[in-house]
């Protein structure tokens, strides 16, 4: 799909001549993706006022990687995706890379891998653990 006739909004938004910028369906969809791994507004550490959606995202940014198994954490992005973005295949590949030295944290970098539907693009995306 070209990007004059592309449907979907620009993430973040922004203008071009007076209007907001659009982008194709495989941009639009790794900019849901960037947001359902990076979504700091979700779940109980959601800041008290903030109107937002609580199952919108994997929980990712307050999750206690310490203390968390690597297959609940891949379990949960393979929910997030699954529930909030339907426009690629299912289940998403999801893998830890990029190991750190030390006992708690080991991994670094969260790598989602999967194909988008209606355009059979490959899309990898990756989301840095903070220490």
């Amino acid at each position: 799909m070209s990007d004059e006739i592309a449907p979907y909004l620009r993430l973040p938004l922004t203008f071009e001549g007076g209007r907001l910028a659009s982008c194709s369906m495989d941009a639009s969809v790794a900019a849901n993706i960037r947001l359902i791994l990076h979504n700091q507004v979700q779940g109980q550490a959601k800041p008290p006022g903030v109107s937002a959606n609580p199952d919108y995202g994997a929980d990712l940014p307050h999750h206690e990687f310490r203390h968390g198994r690597i297959q609940d954490v891949v379990q949960e992005v393979r929910r997030a995706l699954r529930d909030l973005e339907p426009r690629i295949v299912h289940p998403a590949k999801v893998d830890f890379v990029k190991k750190r030295p030390g006992r708690f944290l080991p991994f670094a970098v969260l790598r989602v891998s999967s194909t988008v539907i209606a355009t059979g693009e490959p899309i990898t995306l990756e989301f840095e653990i903070e220490k």
